[in-house]
């Protein structure tokens, strides 16, 4: 334990630049950060730091201890607080995973309104459209669109989030008549897809419509931009379009078309027990995701 203190205080010195300046932040002088300072040298075998009458310099060895060390340290206390008595607390780090656009629209807005409830959970939100590996990336839940992937995985299902066709005021004015599903067969329309046609359901039954290849967009939101830009319609996660349409800046064509919804899965490892912060976070999840523009129940 001697150690971990010794390595906190270096870790102090070079954050706060001099050892006089670590000292009045751990209430103690100046000789005594640096006998601990000699002590944690001779025990990691190596100078640490180049020090002048102004401030101090991390040696190499000194900059790699200093950036694992706080990586160690980070750890160590989220582990502490975790395992603090009592066994209904809700504490520690949350390490969560998913698509750029459900992370955006979707998950960071329910993540920020549970660490409120919350105040000693920590979020470390990454929303990347690349499937991570959860142990080599350490993410502790992924929230994953359309499949699980690893069938070792424990996996949740969440439900399933449906599209709607949209334009833009201006463009829906202009083309009166592109108001059923028909109609929509004869426009192109723009989607995140890649294939060149989409299966559509709605009133008057299931068509299929053609992709706008004018532009090709692998982006949600790249979609909404397309349609208030009155470039046309677009295929979009209703979610990512319900503020714009509540507005009046974006309308539904063919109200109540739909296209085949994704279904949307939280995947951790088969790690037990589940931690508590997890358990709670997952249970939060699924209440809140009904309330989603969209959002179809499992």
């Amino acid at each position: 334990m001697d150690r971990i203190d010794d390595l906190r205080l270096f870790v102090r010195i070079i954050e706060t630049g001099s050892l006089s300046a670590a000292a009045r932040d751990a209430s103690t002088t100046q000789p005594t950060v640096s006998k601990r300072l000699r002590a944690l040298e001779t025990a990691v075998g190596a100078r640490l730091l180049n020090r002048n009458t102004r401030h101090v310099v991390p040696t190499p060895t000194g900059l790699a201890w200093y950036q694992h060390g706080k990586k160690w340290l980070g750890e160590l206390d989220a582990l502490k607080l975790e395992l603090r008595p009592g066994p209904d607390r809700i504490a520690g780090p949350i390490r969560v995973n998913t698509a750029v656009t459900f992370g955006l629209c979707v998950l960071t807005p329910i993540a920020a309104r549970f660490q409120r409830l919350h105040p000693e959970v920590s979020f470390h939100l990454e929303a990347t459209d690349r499937r991570v590996d959860l142990v080599q990336d350490r993410v502790d839940l992924a929230v994953r669109i359309g499949g699980v992937g690893n069938p070792d995985l424990i996996a949740t299902p969440l439900g399933a989030y449906g599209f709607t066709v949209v334009a833009s005021t201006r463009w829906a004015r202009e083309h009166p008549r592109v108001r059923t599903l028909a109609a929509l067969q004869n426009v192109p329309v723009s989607t995140y897809d890649s294939a060149p046609t989409e299966r559509l359901e709605g009133p008057g039954g299931p068509v299929v419509i053609r992709k706008n290849t004018a532009v090709d967009m692998n982006s949600s939101l790249g979609l909404r931009q397309l349609a208030l830009g009155d470039h046309g319609p677009v295929l979009v996660a209703r979610f990512v379009v319900h503020e714009d349409l509540e507005r009046g800046d974006l309308v539904e064509l063919v109200p109540g078309a739909f296209s085949r919804p994704l279904p949307t899965f939280a995947v951790m490892l088969p790690v037990r027990p589940i931690p508590q912060r997890l358990r709670a976070f997952l249970a939060y999840l699924k209440r809140e995701l009904p309330g989603v523009p969209g959002w179809v129940p499992p």
